[in-house]
């Protein structure tokens, strides 16, 4: 029973992730614009696809912002309820997800 307990609920990951995959690319701003790459955007991205492909999470959505600028708006996944393993609808950008806290904002040094 102890083991049961322990062991995580894992969601279905499909082999193809492009389905389930969600980016907004007209809120996306080139990355050059704001000092960084397309590899570097990519690399980011991949490595939200491996997490998702871990099963842990549902759902991954992420905004990532640079000189206040949008430079990654994608989501990746199904909202589901919770104790639901099967998928829900696709996760966009827009569905609410509930967290306590995913990020922090950096401080502007005072000159």
């Amino acid at each position: 029973m102890l083991r049961s307990l322990l062991k995580p609920n894992r969601v279905k990951v499909p082999r193809d992730l492009g389905p389930v995959t969600h980016r907004d690319a007209a809120a996306e701003v080139d990355p050059d614009s704001v000092g960084l790459s397309d590899r570097q955007i990519e690399t980011i991205w991949r490595s939200v696809e491996t997490f998702y492909r871990s099963g842990l999470q549902p759902a991954i959505s992420l905004c990532l912002r640079k000189r206040g600028q949008i430079v990654l708006r994608r989501s990746i996944g199904h909202a589901v309820l919770p104790g639901q393993l099967d998928p829900g609808r696709q996760c966009t950008p827009e569905t609410p997800i509930c967290l306590f806290s995913a990020s922090k904002a950096k401080k502007k040094k005072k000159k």
